[in-house]
């Protein structure tokens, strides 16, 4: 087997209600689930390919021997009769498999998500995409702006974006090591943050853009990285859990170019229901506010998945080559906080800034410029007892 042809397989499902007696609203934690009594029901299954570079990506097909029992489309499995299938995620170096149920219940009661709380944390992420992209036109709608000239240079944002209304100052849109390339997020007035695997050179001029249109100009004098360099694209935890570049500006950013704040580590018991995905915005390379779903978090890494719902689904895109180092962020109480910069693509995966903030601070602290991280403070929304992380 081909070392960097190795890659990830899981699945993720949701409760399909086929015939119910009756059903009732509950609450469970911060979820409002519909509970269906006397009812039959079975899982729809969706595929995830994480710890997979681009290129590996790019050759991988799912598919299943147990056509009689289920169907494939994209990453999504469904249920066609009785039995496990057999769902074969296949690289020309190597395939794995997962083996997928998709026998449905009789006369059993259930409970299928519905919503997340009002007044939860995970319902204050999801109102605050749901709310902006409800009736707008993705095509006209997802890019920041409607002119990037990086040789005037001149940015002008478009209004008619989803998150218009939202601070994007710390996001860089240009460097000139990589040019929309390489993307660097702005941590505090003198730091950014950006993927170790596509770094920004020492000595490149990095780029950030007030709301207004002004553009201003830092370079970046140094840089400290975490870990041991991997170099290159690759695979794995180690790959992915440190894949993390700090650079130092030659001076502070003015007034009008904001930094972002980073989600805390200790998130279990605020968000206890991540798998059924938050709506998340992230960024890709040709500055689209895309929608994704954060579902799953570890001391290794933050994932995305794509979304389920319609609306949200219109969206999204696949992660590709040059996207990396790109952030993803939930938006809580109207600002950008930072989930994870794009190590792999696809769905969109990325270390989890969380746990590494004592790493990161460690190296901002080593790089000078008297700063250190800022976690978002949650503490205006609700706990729940039983928090998992995914």
């Amino acid at each position: 087997m081909a070392a960097d042809a190795d890659f990830d397989i899981h699945a993720t499902s949701e409760t399909v209600v086929t015939e119910s007696a009756g059903d009732s609203a509950v609450i469970v934690e911060d979820m409002n689930m519909d509970e269906h009594t006397e009812s039959s029901f079975y899982s729809k299954h969706f595929v995830h390919i994480e710890n997979a570079g681009q290129a590996v990506l790019d050759k991988i097909v799912l598919e299943t021997p147990d056509t009689l029992i289920a169907s494939v489309v994209g990453n999504e499995v469904d249920r066609l009769s009785d039995g496990i299938a057999r769902i074969v995620a296949r690289h020309p170096f190597v395939s794995k498999r997962l083996d997928l149920s998709m026998v449905e219940t009789v006369g059993a009661t259930t409970q299928v998500f519905e919503s997340f709380v009002t007044g939860s944390l995970a319902r204050e992420c999801a109102d605050a995409v749901d709310s902006r992209i409800a009736g707008e036109t993705p095509s006209v709608a997802k890019p920041i702006f409607t002119t990037q000239n990086h040789t005037t240079p001149s940015y002008v944002r478009n209004p008619d974006c989803w998150a218009a209304g939202l601070d994007f100052t710390c996001i860089s849109p240009w460097n000139s090591t990589g040019g929309a390339l390489r993307a660097g997020t702005l941590v505090s007035p003198r730091h950014i943050v950006f993927a170790k695997h596509y770094m920004i050179d020492v000595g490149a001029t990095v780029r950030f853009v007030k709301m207004d249109g002004t553009v201003v100009d830092r370079t970046m004098t140094a840089r400290e990285y975490l870990g041991d360099y991997l170099g290159g694209s690759g695979n794995g935890p180690a790959f992915i859990q440190q894949d993390v570049c700090v650079g130092l500006l030659d001076s502070d950013v003015p007034s009008g170019i904001n930094f972002c704040q980073i989600l805390p580590y200790s998130i279990a018991n605020q968000l206890p229901n991540i798998v059924h995905g938050i709506p998340a915005l992230c960024i890709d390379r040709e500055e689209n506010a895309l929608v994704k779903c954060f579902y799953a978090y570890s001391d290794i890494a933050r994932a995305m998945r794509n979304p389920t719902q319609s609306a949200r689904a219109s969206f999204n895109e696949p992660l590709i080559s040059g996207d990396s180092g790109n952030p993803g962020f939930l938006i809580i109480d109207s600002e950008l906080v930072l989930i994870t910069t794009w190590t792999y693509g696809g769905e969109g995966a990325g270390p989890n800034y969380g746990y590494l903030i004592d790493e990161v601070n460690t190296a901002m602290a080593a790089l000078g410029g008297g700063y250190q991280l800022t976690t978002k403070d949650l503490s205006g929304y609700p706990t729940y007892d039983g928090g998992s992380s995914s």
